[in-house]
């Protein structure tokens, strides 16, 4: 398979990200109050964003207070994520220009990969791809590897029950770290601050049903997906066989979150459907053989 290549660095792009956001930039209404009042007051910001939004992903990741709030305060100085995707709320943003454009390259490459979140999330979901990728950034300059394997259980568990399956994020993950590499050769830290997330998850797909068996069956069906009339949706079988996998870690309902999406007859056709049913249950056999 092609691995897809990031495209350059391109500053221009990163014109409406080198200020704070303007009211122009946000909705109108209670959400715009919000993110206004935000932006525009770093106290009220910080003190936020220490509450409310990171709050329980701190507790999530069990960093100590003291070193979480100095790594948030640091992260949200110049550039606010705001102005990259308005409902993103007060997370964490990269204060590189260098590394926003990292960011947004890798999450394009990701978005395309998987033209199933186009599908389902439209616009809204290509913003928070955006804005999460940005947050994915500054994991890579966290003080220590365990607090980002956390951070990042915690984002899987939350994508995965939204009808996003981890596969996305790792390729997404993967993305940020082939950028890396070109950009940032030296530093070897933030090249490897995903490593151990990522090998967690290749030793959970061997311990279900060993990678050949899943690759092999991802090819069989990819081919029948193909077959089906009507519409038709690219990587269907890599997506539910990674909301399998998800659901069998532990996550649950992360199974039925993509999997209504992909058997509503609204929208597909039924043998498309059926091939969908029919992934599932060689997954749930070949899991049976191998124990």
């Amino acid at each position: 398979m092609k691995t897809a290549t990031p495209e350059p660095a391109d500053s221009s792009r990163l014109a409406h990200v080198h200020r704070r956001p303007q009211p122009s930039d946000l909705l109108v209404g209670k959400a715009a109050r919000l993110t206004l009042k935000i932006v525009y007051h770093p106290d009220v910001q910080l003190h936020l964003a220490q509450r409310k939004s990171t709050s329980a992903l701190r507790r999530a990741c069990a960093i100590e207070k003291s070193t979480f709030d100095v790594w948030i305060a640091r992260l949200s100085e110049k550039y606010h994520v705001a102005a990259i995707n308005f409902e993103a709320g007060d997370h964490a943003m990269p204060q590189n220009p260098l590394e926003i454009d990292l960011a947004l390259r890798a999450a394009q490459v990701a978005w395309e990969k998987y033209p199933y979140l186009a599908h389902r999330y439209g616009e809204r979901g290509r913003r928070f791809t955006d804005s999460d990728s940005c947050w994915l950034v500054t994991l890579t300059r966290a003080p220590r590897q365990v607090a980002v394997t956390k951070a990042l259980e915690w984002l899987r568990t939350v994508l995965s029950s939204r009808g996003i399956p981890t596969v996305i994020l790792e390729f997404h993950l993967e993305a940020i770290q082939r950028v890396i590499r070109v950009e940032f050769p030296e530093q070897l830290d933030m090249q490897s601050q995903f490593d151990q997330f990522l090998s967690d998850r290749k030793t959970e797909r061997r311990r279900l049903f060993g990678t050949e068996s899943r690759s092999r069956l991802i090819d069989m069906f990819d081919q029948r997906f193909r077959a089906c009339t009507g519409f038709k949706v690219e990587s269907a079988a890599e997506l539910n066989t990674s909301a399998w996998v998800d659901e069998h870690s532990g996550i649950s309902g992360s199974l039925s979150a993509l999997r209504n999406w992909f058997t509503d007859v609204e929208r597909f056709s039924t043998d498309w459907i059926v091939s969908v049913y029919e992934v599932l249950v060689e997954l749930d056999r070949v899991q049976e053989q191998s124990r």
